[in-house]
């Protein structure tokens, strides 16, 4: 486990489970593909529309986003504190960055183009 005398135990958790996980890259996708980020409360609609630079279109059903933000997809970050912990990732259970100060709460579900990709699903068919 990451251990570190001033980090809270829950925190370093999470570090530990972030470098056995996986998760999707903005820079994978394709101009004009529709990644729809779940949190708790809100769906998060980021429209792409320059995988190279990471540039998207947000849109949501959270009061914070009174008509579409066009900004630039950062990474997934521990806390809203810190840099980005996986850059130009988009994790289940992280923040999601956008642009210089937004924050998103932690992600639960994403889907790509309605199809769910994340979380994965762990179950074994054999």
């Amino acid at each position: 486990m990451f251990d570190h005398p001033n980090l809270d135990p829950r925190l370093s958790a999470r570090i530990d489970k972030t470098a056995k996980e996986d998760g999707i890259s903005v820079k994978k996708l394709q101009v004009g593909d529709v990644i729809e980020i779940d949190t708790l409360n809100h769906t998060y609609r980021l429209k792409m529309l320059d995988p190279k630079t990471s540039k998207v279109e947000v849109s949501s059903d959270d009061p914070f986003f009174i008509r579409p933000v066009t900004t630039h997809a950062i990474g997934s970050n521990l806390t809203n504190y810190w840099g980005s912990v996986k850059q130009g990732l988009i994790m289940v259970g992280y923040s999601f960055a956008l642009g210089r100060d937004i924050y998103l709460p932690l992600t639960q579900t994403v889907r790509i183009n309605g199809v769910q990709i994340l979380p994965r699903d762990t179950k074994d068919t054999n």
